[in-house]
C-alpha cells in the first residue's frame, strides 16, 4: 500500500473487507466463476447481500482503528459514523448488480474524500475503490488508477493509452428497468445517424464501469435523471467510487448536462453519467443536447 493516501487506504480496506468477510468470497458461483451472460439477471442473493450490509460495522472500526480515523459512511441502507480523528466521508454501495449472477457484474464500491468542513459533495472524493465479486479490485493510488487480480498483488495501472474513436464504439447504456429502453431510444437514433455503435447493457453500474476500463467498452452512459419521469434513477453510490477511477485512468467523467459530477453524498435525488475517452465524450455529450435540448 505504498505510495496510497490515507483516503486511498480506507477505499481498499473497506470493499475488500465486505467483501472477504462475506460468504461470497468462498462461493464457487462468484470466484473465479464464469457464468453465460445470457443468463446473468437472478433473484437478490440474500445471504450475500446480508452478510455485508451486516459487516460495514466492524471493517469501519478496523479502520479507525488502523489509521486513526472518524468515518461517515452514506449508504443505500443506512448512514453510520464512527471513530475519532480526521473525518473521511464514504459514499458506499454494498452490493452494485445484487440481481446480476455474473460476479464480473457484481461489486462494492467505495468513494472517499476528506471532509474539510464545507458541503461534502462527489468533488470532494479523492479516491475509489470497486470491489468485484470475481476477485478483481480497481482503485486508486495517488490519482491514478490500478486493477489487482489477486489479493496482496499490485496489478498494472490503468491508462487510457489513446484517445481515438473505434469504427464501431461500444457503448455501456445504465438501464435497470424494462422502460429504459423506450426512454434511450431518441439518443440512440440520434448518435447513429452520425455514428455506428453497439449500445449493450449490463445491468450493474460496476459492471459497465470496469469493462470501460479493461477496454471492453469505449464508453459508459446513464442519462436516468435528464428523462421526466424514470423508474429506479441512478443514486450518488453508483459513481462516487467510479469517478476518481476513472478520472485517475485519464478518461473525461462529467454528469449528463457536460457538468463535473457535483452531488451532495446524502442526497436521494437522480444522477446522470458520462464516462468516455475525449473525443468519444464530446461526440457523446452534443447528442445529449440533442436529444434534450440542452
Amino acid at each position: 500500500m505504498t505510495g496510497m493516501t490515507i483516503a486511498d487506504k480506507i477505499a481498499t480496506h473497506l470493499t475488500k473487507g465486505l467483501f472477504f468477510g462475506s460468504v461470497a468470497s468462498k462461493d464457487p458461483r462468484f470466484v473465479g466463476a464464469r457464468i453465460q451472460r445470457s443468463n446473468r439477471i437472478g433473484e437478490p442473493d440474500l445471504e450475500i447481500d446480508k452478510e455485508i450490509y451486516g459487516g460495514i460495522e466492524k471493517v469501519a472500526q478496523d479502520i479507525c482503528e488502523k489509521y486513526g480515523v472518524a468515518l461517515k459512511i452514506v449508504s443505500e441502507s443506512a448512514i453510520k459514523k464512527v471513530g475519532k480523528g480526521d473525518l473521511y466521508k464514504i459514499s458506499l454501495d454494498e452490493c452494485d448488480g445484487s440481481v446480476n449472477k455474473n460476479p464480473e457484474f457484481r461489486a462494492t464500491m467505495a468513494g472517499v474524500g476528506l471532509d474539510k468542513g464545507r458541503k461534502f459533495t462527489t468533488k470532494e472524493i479523492t479516491a475509489g475503490a470497486i470491489m468485484r465479486f470475481d476477485g478483481k479490485i480497481f482503485f486508486t493510488k495517488s490519482g491514478k488508477a490500478f486493477i489487482n487480480d489477486k489479493e496482496g498483488e499490485l496489478g498494472a495501472i490503468i491508462r487510457v493509452s489513446e484517445d481515438v474513436i473505434s469504427d464501431y464504439p461500444q457503448i455501456a447504456i445504465c438501464s435497470h428497468h424494462e422502460n429504459h429502453w423506450s426512454l434511450y431510444s431518441k439518443f440512440i437514433k440520434n448518435f447513429g445517424e452520425n455514428h455506428e455503435f453497439n449500445p449493450k447493457i449490463y445491468g450493474s453500474t460496476s459492471g459497465e464501469v470496469t469493462s470501460l476500463m479493461l477496454g471492453y467498452l469505449d464508453a459508459v452512459i446513464d442519462l436516468r435523471e435528464l428523462f421526466e419521469k424514470c423508474p429506479r434513477p441512478a443514486k450518488v453510490w453508483d459513481v462516487s467510487a467510479s469517478k476518481p477511477i476513472l478520472e485517475g485512468a485519464g478518461f473525461i467523467v462529467t454528469n449528463g448536462y457536460g457538468k463535473e459530477l457535483d452531488y451532495d453524498i446524502e442526497g436521494k435525488g437522480p444522477i446522470s453519467l458520462i464516462a468516455a475517452t475525449p473525443k468519444l465524450h464530446n461526440i457523446i455529450l452534443e447528442t445529449v443536447k440533442k436529444t434534450f435540448d440542452l
